[in-house]
């Protein structure tokens, strides 16, 4: 983080851990770790461990890179202990074999960041309030500095300096293109970002200010936007290059990043789609760019297209080729999750808006390095219709607190059930903050935009609210609430973050978990990235499957075809079938049963139940540990015994059949007891047996012929 403009890492350097946080806190000044949060991810053989260790009172362990999982050791650690950097932040030592994207390595030793108790916020379900609407005659907001809040109407940029103060005018705006952004250099001077040009002032704050242009947009139609840029230190800052459309319908004219490291002195050209794509520029999208001071690093998020994906450069000026893509993250190779439009640097990390159905606020967590920068999701917006509900943009980030405001298009003007929104984030954690009503949203149009928002120095938020056809804008404000904390109703880590696109109505879908999707109506993924791709069908796992629709798979990466369940780890069971088992694949039959480890099933419509059973003929049931079933409609019932001829059946411990239409007993005796009454007639050419008890020890073994002759065996006692 940066300290009086020096750059270091987010994380803490080896160096900069105090100690193990246990039952020692007394003796080295630390907090006692038994309220703090669990951690942002568990791995799942970690959870059941201890999530604190007690330790002798005398002890102080180092947490360096001579830490050791090895028991006995001076400085072992275990699954379990907490770890204290000296700035506060906490980390949970993982399993040394844990695989989880969000895992810190240092000194060796696997860790998970605890996420402390958030401030700034506010309550969840209103930290902005005191909400109005306003004339739209006043100044479009464009950003607060220097304790002045800015705006833009009719050709000129007004400040004011207090929340009942006047608007006064500053100057003549550089052109006659709307402003976007307005950032102060660290000459004094200011880069204003309009629609269509970047332009540097001379003269700023001595009364007669002038502008030269240094940049303008080269595509037909492309547009500078406000989330074109972000993050400015008052040397570096970079603007991207936005056009509407489609491949080769518009996104080409959507090709270049300038950015400076002059104070706006020179600008340059770092990001060129025609010389990295060469072959298919006209399907490359710039969406948002940034600089982040904190690591000393620029980027440029391309969206939508082949070469979607969140770039980073930490020296574009020298190498405007070496644009490398963030690989990391929760569905693996990362393509651009969230596809985000809005990228904000800020204390704990970078905030994305999204602009895909996984819709809400992501997150680049840093690393050591800048290679080792993972995106993770941070929390979804639970919109109540399939498809992208809208897309960030408009950001402002308050310097006191380091929240980062969002304000959204929402592309569904008729949705009463998903208004107008701000969300807010630190980097990590987050959630909406407001929720327009009736009053702010405008009526016409076919999307609604929260298009401007600012932190004024006075505590309060500015936004603009505007729709495509609608004339003017309507202007929210409202006051951020006090630190009173972080809702306990939020969503940290991305819990629920998932993709819900099931038809609107009762049986609408509901996805839960990092990468999942719900995409058919009354679908329902659980787990990262969960699928529940087809009508009813419900997923739960990581990585659990629905390939069918009124199927169940549970389990991690378990599989289910049309009315199937599978249960268990890598399980997968075809149409009209059920398996409950462990790393067995039956999706190439139906009409399963299936139940046990190991099974071994390689025909349809048979049952199998217990471990290592093995059915491999049609029709065939198996019930019994070990047991096989390998003739046509061979039946089993006993525990490692064979039915391998045709509509045999065995019956016991180790019986094995011997010859076709066999009912084979193993070392087993045969018990009847007598019928209340005489059976009736069989069918034709079936014989019934009973056993006739006379009393006094005799019996008798009788027969029935199917034209209702009774036969006997008499028996005495032995």
């Amino acid at each position: 983080m940066a300290q009086n403009g020096v750059k270091t890492n987010d994380l803490p350097s080896l160096s900069s851990f105090d100690s193990l946080v246990g039952n020692d806190a007394a003796t080295t000044g630390l907090v006692p770790v038994a309220n703090i949060a669990s951690t942002m991810k568990a791995d799942p053989s970690f959870a059941a461990l201890s999530p604190s260790r007690s330790f002798d009172t005398q002890s102080k362990l180092q947490a360096d890179a001579s830490m050791s999982y090895l028991p006995g050791s001076s400085n072992h650690v275990a699954a379990g202990d907490r770890l204290q950097s000296r700035d506060g932040k906490l980390f949970e030592v993982a399993p040394a074999n844990a695989i989880d994207y969000d895992l810190k390595t240092i000194g060796g030793i696997a860790l998970y960041y605890v996420p402390s108790p958030h401030t700034g916020f506010g309550q969840l379900q209103s930290p902005v309030y005191e909400a109005r609407v306003q004339s739209a005659n006043a100044p479009a907001i464009i950003t607060s500095f220097g304790g002045l809040l800015y705006g833009y109407f009719g050709g000129r940029i007004y400040s004011k300096s207090g929340e009942a103060s006047a608007w006064v005018e500053v100057c003549l705006a550089p052109d006659s293109s709307e402003i976007v952004a307005l950032e102060p250099m660290a000459d004094g001077e200011v880069v204003a970002v309009t629609s269509t040009s970047i332009q540097k002032s001379s003269g700023w704050g001595a009364g007669a200010v002038t502008w030269t242009s240094k940049a303008s947009v080269t595509g037909g139609t492309a547009v500078y936007l406000p989330y074109s840029t972000a993050g400015s230190d008052g040397v570096r800052m970079i603007v991207g290059e936005y056009a509407t459309g489609g491949p080769a319908a518009g996104w080409e004219n959507s090709q270049k990043v300038w950015a400076t490291q002059d104070s706006g002195a020179t600008w340059q050209a770092v990001y060129d789609a025609a010389s990295l794509y060469p072959s298919g520029f006209g399907d490359t999208h710039i969406h948002g760019c940034c600089y982040d001071k904190w690591q000393d690093v620029f980027f440029v998020i391309e969206g939508h297209t082949s070469s979607m994906g969140i770039y980073w450069n930490a020296d574009p000026f020298a190498s405007p080729a070496g644009w490398t893509r963030i690989e990391k993250g929760p569905l693996g190779a990362v393509r651009s999750e969230g596809q985000p439009t809005c990228i904000v640097p800020t204390d704990n990390g970078i905030v994305l808006a999204s602009d895909a159905p996984e819709q809400g606020i992501w997150g680049i967590q840093r690393g050591a390095t800048p290679a080792d920068m993972q995106v993770h999701w941070i929390w979804e917006w639970p919109g109540g219709r399939g498809g992208t509900l809208g897309f960030g943009l408009c950001h402002a980030r308050d310097p006191r607190t380091g929240i980062v405001y969002l304000g959204y298009n929402h592309n569904h003007v008729a949705d009463s059930y998903n208004p107008l929104a701000v969300f807010a984030s630190d980097g990590l954690s987050g959630g909406q903050v407001w929720a327009g009503g009736p009053s702010t949203v405008p009526t016409s149009g076919n999307s609604n935009d929260i298009s401007r928002i600012a932190v004024t120095p006075w505590g309060t938020i500015e936004a603009e609210v505007s729709a495509a056809a609608e004339v003017g804008a309507k202007r929210i404000s409202g006051r951020i609430t006090a630190n009173t904390g972080w809702s306990a109703s939020h969503d940290p880590g991305g819990v629920l973050g998932g993709s819900r696109e099931g038809t609107i109505g009762n049986e609408r879908a509901m996805a839960a978990g990092d990468g999942s999707l719900a995409s058919a109506n009354g679908a329902t993924a659980v787990g990262p990235v969960a699928k529940a791709l087809h009508a009813a069908s419900t997923a739960v796992g990581a990585g659990a499957k629905t390939v069918g629709v009124n199927s169940t798979a549970v389990g991690r990466s378990a599989q289910a075809d049309v009315s199937g369940f599978a249960g268990g780890y890598l399980t997968k069971a075809g149409p009209n079938s059920v398996v409950i088992s462990s790393n067995v694949d039956l999706s190439a039959m139906s009409g399963i049963s299936g139940v046990g480890a190991n099974l071994v099933i390689t025909k349809d419509n048979v049952v199998g139940v217990g471990a290592s059973v093995n059915v491999t003929n049609s029709w065939g049931v198996c019930i019994g540990s070990f047991s096989k079933s390998t003739g046509l409609a061979g039946t089993v019932l006993g525990h490692a015994s064979e039915a391998n001829h045709a509509y045999s059946t065995v019956i016991g411990k180790g019986v094995i059949s011997t010859a076709p239409y066999q009912v084979k007993f193993g070392d087993q005796h045969l018990q009847l007891s007598p019928p209340t009454s005489a059976p009736g007639v069989p069918a034709l050419g079936d014989f019934n047996v009973w056993a006739h008890d006379l009393g006094g020890g005799a019996g008798e073994l009788r027969f029935k012929g199917n034209d209702g002759t009774e036969y006997k065996i008499s028996m005495t006692a032995v």
